[in-house]
């Protein structure tokens, strides 16, 4: 088990914020879960909503999890970022598989203590990623941004 990790990373906030998804063996199709805690110290955590948590993070720790995707369900750790928006709420963009089985890409906006998870692509492609160790990317976020209201990956 292990966790691929985007931070600690000091937000505008005032906060250490950290996101990460699990990953249950070498194999990139065993990602899931995206998550997050934040500090101000980075001695204590807590989750979005302020609530204190107790160490260690562990993946049954529902309380960290943003969105719950499972093994298979298309997160990878290359394709994942922490930012803020102007109003500098915490975002998390990741990718995931819709419905249909296409990769999107979504959103979670920090929203008065809550998660809203909004889909911000509309593709029509499937990187059906499956290996252990490394593997060669199709799709990856190096950065992710607002810029007149639209988000610049």
């Amino acid at each position: 088990m292990s966790a691929y990790t985007s931070g600690p990373s000091l937000g505008p906030d005032g906060f250490y914020h950290l996101a990460w998804l699990w990953r249950d063996t070498p194999h990139c199709e065993t990602n899931h879960d995206p998550s997050y805690t934040r500090s101000n110290d980075l001695i204590s955590w807590e989750t979005i909503d302020g609530e204190k948590l107790n160490l260690p993070i562990a993946p049954k720790s529902s309380q960290f999890i943003v969105d719950p995707v499972p093994q298979g369900g298309g997160v990878i750790n290359g394709a994942y970022r922490l930012f803020f928006d102007e109003d500098n709420r915490t975002l998390l963009v990741y990718m995931k598989y819709d419905k249909k089985g296409s990769n999107q890409l979504f959103v979670a906006k920090a929203v008065n203590g809550k998660w809203k998870i909004e889909q911000v692509s509309d593709w029509n492609y499937r990187w059906e990623f499956k290996s252990p160790g490394s593997i060669t990317f199709e799709i990856r976020i190096k950065n992710a941004q607002i810029k007149d209201n639209k988000i610049i990956i």
